[in-house]
């Protein structure tokens, strides 16, 4: 009898062509890459290509004054040391002040959220600004990292003037090199440290 009911099964098999079926495990996902979070990291070294997105700022310590508003040839800064973290500031608190550079003739334009296109004009303490995309010199900068954790934003037209912060009027304007040098940070993602970073 039980032989019989072996057969049966086997014939039954043969006939119908039955396959294993295998069970899916619902608690088995396909692999879901998490998302890499962007990071304003601190330059500390030069590149080939300035472009990229930016925030320019005066940082010293723990304050770090990040250029976010213009008027009267002057640029203005908000302190947003609490955001700086050991992976940089987060894109979430950065992008706000973003300073778009693209490369454009022999230097590099600055189109900084909220203010417009940045340049220098003329030969004095002073910061211009255009709404409007620049075809002159005087609205091209030129980068250089330096030692210490600055990078120089220098003028492509009045190239002894760069970019500095005064800290006795509180100010982002251009210098001949007698104000604070400044510290910026590109938009990247970060390798956990505030002195580097992978660019995106």
């Amino acid at each position: 009898m039980k032989a019989l009911k072996i057969f049966t099964i086997m014939l039954a098999i043969i006939l119908l062509g039955c396959q294993p079926v295998e069970i899916p495990n619902d608690t088995q996902k396909p692999g879901v890459e998490e998302p890499q979070e962007s990071y304003y990291v601190k330059v500390a070294q030069d590149f080939s290509d300035w472009s990229g997105d930016y925030i320019i700022t005066y940082t010293s310590g723990s304050s770090v004054l990040v250029l976010s508003s213009y008027s009267d040839t002057k640029g203005y800064g908000v302190e947003i040391g609490s955001k700086l973290t050991s992976q940089g500031i987060h894109s979430n608190d950065g992008d706000q002040y973003k300073a778009v550079v693209e490369k454009s003739g022999n230097g590099y334009t600055i189109n900084v959220s909220g203010i417009g296109y940045i340049g220098l004009e003329s030969a004095k303490n002073s910061v211009n600004m255009t709404t409007t995309t620049p075809s002159s010199d005087n609205y091209r900068w030129v980068f250089s990292y330096k030692d210490g954790g600055s990078v120089w934003i220098r003028n492509l037209s009045i190239s002894n003037y760069r970019l500095q912060w005064n800290a006795s009027a509180n100010i982002f304007r251009c210098y001949t090199g007698s104000q604070k040098e400044l510290t910026i940070y590109r938009r990247g993602i970060s390798t956990g440290s505030t002195t580097g970073g992978s660019n995106a």
